[in-house]
């Protein structure tokens, strides 16, 4: 009895169904309203900890946290050095157990405090939809100038093999473009 919610991960293009049942006695549950809904803006896919952007070691990523909205799953707001305003997800497979990154070009017109990021491990669950959970700090301290400067981030105690998650945010919501590279 009562308002009942459900919430599931679909793939755009699928048909789904929904069935309407009674559990036992009695045989028919009246019902006054039913509502269905979905996201109605398409996520920037390194938005969230579950849809980062792979990077590799031959590369460098240029963005921004310009349009980017506050991700702070699990434990994470308690294990990053700083507030989640704006934050992006990038993911890499370790090759060494030491991996360093440098931060640069970090400015632009409401970027004041520039950027903070920090390297995580975490686990990736599937239900009810992906998400991360149980954050540990592969990079402590963190990078977190709070100007615009350039510097590196790095991360130790890696193993060989295994996917890590960079996060970079905007320091108290700065908007900035940054480019990492060079690890």
């Amino acid at each position: 009895t009562g308002n009942k919610s459900l919430v599931i991960c679909v793939v755009a293009g699928t048909t789904y169904y929904l069935i309407l049942d009674s559990f036992a006695a009695p045989a028919c549950n009246a019902y006054s309203a039913l509502t269905i809904s979905a996201p109605t803006a398409t996520a920037i896919n390194n938005d969230f900890c579950a849809t980062p952007i792979p990077i590799s070691q031959t590369g460098s990523y240029t963005a921004s946290t310009n349009t980017l909205t506050a991700d702070s799953p699990g434990n994470l707001a308690s294990v990053f050095c700083g507030s989640i305003e704006n934050n992006q997800w990038f993911s890499f497979v370790a090759s060494a157990t030491t991996h360093t990154f440098s931060i640069s070009g970090v400015g632009g017109v409401s970027c004041g405090a520039g950027v903070q990021a920090q390297v995580f491990s975490t686990a990736i669950t599937s239900t009810p939809c992906p998400s991360c959970t149980n954050f540990t700090s592969m990079s402590t301290p963190c990078y977190n100038p709070a100007t615009l400067a350039s510097g590196t981030l790095t991360a130790t105690g890696l193993t060989i093999g295994q996917t890590y998650y960079l996060m970079v945010d905007g320091n108290g919501g700065a908007q900035c473009n940054f480019t990492i590279g060079g690890w």
